[in-house]
């Protein structure tokens, strides 16, 4: 039986939390996946496939850290004192570039030891999101955990309009490519030392303190997780969709590359896609952190935000369609503005998740969500490859086609709204 919550720690870790994810937010506005990065990886190799990569390693980083965390995570003593360590240790690691940068490294050297440092800081950070959700789910009232992801994305994404006008201005400038991504690269270190610092300040009650069970087996471990998916119908649907739903969203760096490459975008006008971006964040806190999530359900947020994925890579295909025939810079300002709100919907799908699962069995329905999104994260390494030998059409296509697969598991097999309990039960 679950204990209750107190009512001071759960508003403490409220805004505690709120603060610490929009600094992460605010960082990574600095250091966008979905632009600055694929800008970067694309400058320095030239090559589509490896700025596809980027997305994949980053999110297959975190993965495979929350699956080996599985198998010992009830023997962590204190979540919070192991989260704040390995905050402390790698939040800054994108520091390591800026004197790379300024000593001359430049093409697939510095590609490379980018990579590296992307995958050791996602290494980590899947460690510390276990470890995050677990104190979440422990400590604040279910009502209000959607509107933590909401403030983390509406902060972050405010001050990240703010981040997005001085990438705007430092690629604007006449400054040679490894200084504007030197002085990138060190706003993003500095913002996370000291989202560091916050992290160490998320409580957990003493009564999870605790050793919670015994050393067990791999192969008995995998073995207990295989038998809790095969159990539960809701999760099933829950974890199908979500791996969907990423496959899609992971697509987005492809509309950057498709713009600066096929639609002949100039750097100024790709450098004004960070700002639809940020919007598309801000926005996205807003609408399914405070509003959809706070006044519905997390299943409307599931709902509706499936919907939108398929409206975005329907606009992807026509966009393909009709380049070099007009100017495809607005459409695609919008397509990256909502693909940006679509990215943070994924508050609904770990939201419901916790509704599905009993909760001593929680971190593992974590790990097991986390085993069955390991072939979504390939999504965007799949996209450069394709993009590369048989064109953008067939990405947007793919897309379409993953996005009306995910928005009918979640519209029909799930539905809006819980089906009632059988009569007599």
């Amino acid at each position: 039986m679950q204990q209750p919550m107190d009512a001071k720690l759960s508003r403490y870790n409220f805004w505690m939390m709120s603060l610490e994810g929009a600094i992460f937010w605010f960082a990574w506005a600095v250091l966008d996946g979905n632009t600055v990065v694929s800008v970067f990886i694309n400058q320095t190799t030239g090559s589509l496939a490896l700025a596809g990569f980027a997305s994949t390693w980053r999110n297959c980083s975190c993965l495979i850290t929350q699956l080996i965390l599985g198998m010992y995570f009830h023997r962590v003593q204190s979540s919070a004192r192991v989260m704040s360590r390995v905050g402390y240790m790698s939040r800054w690691v994108m520091l390591f570039m800026v004197p790379a940068l300024l000593l001359g490294m430049w093409n697939e050297p510095a590609a490379w030891l980018f990579l590296a440092l992307y995958g050791v800081f996602f290494l980590a950070d899947g460690l510390i999101s276990l470890l995050w959700l677990e104190i979440m789910v422990g400590t604040v009232q279910p009502n209000i955990r959607g509107r933590i992801n909401g403030n983390q994305q509406i902060v972050g994404g405010a001050l990240g309009l703010v981040a997005s006008v001085g990438i705007r201005f430092i690629f604007g400038s006449s400054l040679p490519p490894p200084v504007q991504f030197a002085i990138i690269f060190g706003a993003n270190g500095v913002l996370m030392i000291a989202n560091a610092v916050v992290l160490g300040r998320i409580k957990e009650p003493p009564a999870q303190m605790q050793v919670r069970h015994p050393y067990i087996a791999p192969n008995a471990y995998f073995g207990s997780l295989w038998k809790l998916f095969r159990k539960n119908g809701a999760f099933r649907k829950v974890a199908y969709s979500r791996c969907l739903h990423t496959a899609v969203v992971l697509m987005v760096p492809m509309f950057i590359l498709f713009g600066s490459s096929v639609c002949g975008l100039s750097v100024t006008q790709t450098a004004s896609l960070v700002t639809f971006s940020v919007l598309g964040q801000i926005s996205g806190g807003f609408l399914w952190g405070q509003l959809v999530s706070h006044r519905l359900s997390y299943r409307h947020v599931m709902g509706f935000s499936s919907a939108v994925n398929v409206v975005v890579m329907a606009m992807g295909l026509a966009c393909f369609l009709l380049a070099g025939r007009v100017s495809l810079f607005a459409p695609l300002s919008v397509m990256v503005f909502l693909g940006m709100v679509n990215n943070c919907a994924h508050l609904g799908y770990t939201n419901h998740l916790f509704e599905c699962v009993e909760p001593a069995e929680r971190p593992h329905y974590l790990v097991l969500i986390a085993l069955a999104m390991l072939p979504a994260t390939f999504s965007s390494f799949l996209a450069g490859l394709i993009a590369t030998h048989w064109g953008f059409g067939m990405v947007f296509g793919l897309g379409l086609a993953l996005a009306l697969c995910c928005a009918y598991i979640v519209l029909v097999r799930i539905g809006l709204r819980p089906k009632p309990a059988p009569q007599g039960a």
